[in-house]
């Protein structure tokens, strides 16, 4: 018992101090990155802000890496001390008491997130396909974005928004209240924005923020740029469907919102999804900026 003791005031003290580090790091480049929103929200495009918001997973993510090494080093250098009264100790030291805290909390995120991802693929398997007019409007899609890969098309009773998941086998779920009011422009409307995220492979990058999100659940700034970047992630996706879709970018904006209010409320799924109605306020804040982009935009883009 006195060896565990003492292995997990080791660790703690380890963890305690990385953790520290991390977190002034973080809390820096996170308020950084809020200071410039700030300041460059309407003079930046959405797409430019969200590559410097990614900066934020990036450094946390070689952070990651490079703490393991270290630890590793840690240990093998800590390893003849053990026995030196300074390691000695028959109870839990408060280092040692926080790194189990952690431990037991991380597990407890991660057993939710494996839960939430067999959710989903039990949605999945019991959605229906769609017809085969959706699905030509989704070939149409994928062409106009440029998407060669196969993507199912599915309806769905488990969501109340359009939702894209799946990163190896991507599957677009449309929620079965929806279809009989969606009409093919607006259809159009939400395969384009779902198919960018698919190419932009934004749901990798939205696992690997929930996995930072829950070894660093602790940092109260994480949890804000996670909310920013998958704000600003959607309006960098609006704005690259308007310079494809041209001249008929005008109604875009105005289909999104429409789609955006016909939702019933925010669904459970969004550990592994993506969605286009992800905030019903956001689309009617920002129509009047797609609008402007769509106005600049050269007319080479989607036929009618």
């Amino acid at each position: 018992m006195e060896f565990i003791f003492q292995q997990t005031n080791l660790t703690g003290r380890f963890f305690v101090e990385f953790a520290l580090l991390v977190l002034l790091l973080s809390g820096g480049l996170i308020s950084a990155l809020l200071l410039i929103e700030l300041l460059l929200r309407g003079r930046l495009r959405a797409v430019f802000r969200y590559l410097l918001w990614m900066s934020v997973p990036l450094t946390l993510t070689f952070f990651s890496i490079l703490g393991v090494v270290f630890f590793i080093f840690y240990l093998i250098w800590s390893g003849p001390l053990m026995n030196s009264d300074y390691f000695n100790s028959e109870a839990l030291d408060w280092e040692g008491a926080i790194f189990l805290i952690w431990i037991v909390a991380v597990c407890g995120m991660i057993l939710f997130l494996l839960h939430r991802t067999f959710a989903v693929s039990s949605f999945i398997s019991k959605s229906k396909q769609a017809n085969s007019l959706m699905k030509g409007i989704l070939w149409y899609c994928r062409t106009c974005i440029g998407i060669k890969n196969n993507v199912e098309l599915k309806i769905t009773k488990s969501s109340t928004q359009p939702v894209v998941c799946g990163i190896f086998r991507p599957v677009i779920l449309i929620p079965q209240n929806l279809t009989a009011r969606l009409g093919s422009r607006h259809l159009r409307s939400v395969l384009l924005h779902e198919l960018a995220h698919i190419k932009h492979r934004h749901l990798v990058c939205n696992l690997l923020q929930k996995l930072l999100l829950i070894l660093y659940f602790y940092n109260p700034l994480l949890w804000v740029a996670e909310a920013m970047i998958r704000r600003i992630r959607d309006q960098a996706v609006d704005e690259m469907v308007v310079s494809k879709m041209g001249e008929k970018a005008r109604w875009y904006p105005e289909n999104l919102v429409n789609v955006s209010n016909l939702r019933l409320s925010r669904p459970g799924l969004s550990l592994r999804m993506v969605g286009v109605a992800e905030f019903r306020r956001r689309f009617q804040l920002e129509v009047k900026n797609i609008e402007t982009d769509a106005t600049l935009t050269s007319k080479a883009g989607i036929p009618a």
